[in-house]
């Protein structure tokens, strides 16, 4: 890995490797303590949290947009990790209290300093490599990223299990991990501002009309936008399935995440392999079909148990249940293919947006992805409120899955390099 890039990318493993110790801290946190407020259960306190965690990539990506064309990346970077640092100090006196206010209006900030590192680690990436590298180099920032997402929820899992009564350390850890990436952010090299001569800062919907006038950008953030829908409906419920379904412990329901996570970043490695030997919009295809064909499989691994209390067992117990194991390695054979779907139509944005609009265009995939996160987490409370069983939601998405391969495959025309 060359150096221009790697404190880059060193500087966002850091990032996500500490947003999902905290999410998934929290998560677990709800979940095996059984936390409620305001009158709201435990699983509607988790769909809010999703929904709070995503709100803010809609509400302030075309401003992270618009200050990252503006501005020097680097220095940008450098300021938004210092701001985590701040946030993930509050940490240690909010995990030991379990205010859930407190909880998720610190959730919420996470969310809003990743919206804003956004546009600026992916519209830096065209600034540091070449055009003809950017593919390899998307693999290898996915697969970091989600190895990271992979230990941060392993982590997460790991510091409740141990530290759950004395979680104050948890928040030490993570404002650690913080300043840890804050001194990454200082070794990016310095970047020049593209687009110095930007006046005002659009709201999400210009954004979206200045992104949406190329075609090949449109199409490729649109259907990017199907792998976050789906990874936050099966990051939220996965722990609820092991717990109430096959009746195991959080250090089970980490595995599962954790699976998820790798696999995305075994198949972000895999898909410039496939592109460069066929083409990206077949890729693509290939990632599309895999991931339908993986959920309907896992579907097959899940029934409502006929008893519904029983005592929660560990790992021991997982590796004696087959229908368990299937169900992990079906959800992680999705991922994978996640990964080969994901990837190609990230780079694309990359490829076919102007240097002087990059940060934009990526802002603009940030806000649909934001809107398909909050959908999905939408989707999640409505049909917990209509009382659904949890694999009743697994078809709804096999239907979705369905429509989305369809929609796929009459639209992988545009799934090609045509620069804006």
């Amino acid at each position: 890995m060359k150096n221009s890039f790697k404190s880059l990318f060193i500087t966002q493993c850091l990032n996500a490797f500490n947003d999902n110790i905290f999410k998934n801290s929290l998560i677990l946190i709800v979940t095996y303590e059984s936390l409620s407020a305001y009158g709201l259960q435990t699983t509607e306190i988790i769909s809010i949290a999703s929904f709070l965690f995503t709100l803010p990539y809609l509400l302030f990506s075309a401003l992270a947009g618009s200050l990252s064309d503006k501005f020097a990346k680097d220095k940008m970077a450098q300021h938004i990790k210092l701001i985590e640092v701040f946030i993930m100090s509050l940490t240690i006196i909010a995990l030991p209290s379990r205010n859930i206010s407190f909880l998720l209006f610190l959730l919420f900030c996470m969310g809003m300093q990743s919206a804003f590192l956004g546009p600026v680690k992916y519209a830096a990436l065209p600034e540091l490599v070449k055009s003809k590298d950017l593919l390899r180099v998307n693999g290898i920032f996915q697969m970091g990223t989600f190895f990271s997402i992979l230990v941060g929820t392993a982590t997460g899992g790991i510091l409740v299990k141990l530290y759950s009564s004395e979680s104050h350390l948890i928040g030490i850890f993570l404002t650690i991990f913080s300043i840890l990436g804050y001194l990454s952010a200082r070794r990016i090299p310095k970047l020049k501002a593209q687009n110095s001569t930007i006046t005002s800062s659009p709201n999400f919907v210009q954004n979206l009309k200045l992104a949406f006038q190329y075609p090949s950008i449109k199409y490729s953030i649109i259907f990017a936008s199907w792998l976050w829908f789906i990874g936050n409906y099966y990051i939220s419920t996965l722990p609820l399935i092991i717990k109430n379904y096959f009746f195991l412990d959080e250090g089970v329901s980490t595995l599962f995440m954790a699976s998820f996570s790798i696999g995305i970043a075994i198949g972000s490695i895999l898909s410039n392999k496939i592109s460069t030997q066929s083409s990206i919009s077949k890729c693509i295809f290939v990632g599309i079909i895999g991931m339908t064909l993986s959920h309907l499989i896992a579907c097959f691994f899940l029934e409502q148990p006929e008893q519904t209390t029983q005592n929660i067992e560990g790992i021991g117990a997982f590796f004696q249940n087959p229908k368990a194991i299937m169900l992990l390695i079906s959800i992680s054979v999705v991922s994978i293919f996640g990964g080969l779907y994901v990837v190609p139509l990230q780079t694309l944005v990359q490829m076919n947006a102007k240097k002087q609009e990059c940060a934009r265009m990526i802002s603009a995939m940030n806000i649909i992805q934001a809107i398909s996160l909050l959908l999905s987490s939408l989707m999640l409370f409505l049909l917990f409120r209509i009382d659904l069983n949890i694999h009743q939601h697994y078809y709804v998405l096999a239907v979705l899955y369905f429509l989305m391969a369809i929609l796929t495959f009459k639209h992988l025309d545009f799934f090609k390099e045509q620069k804006a």
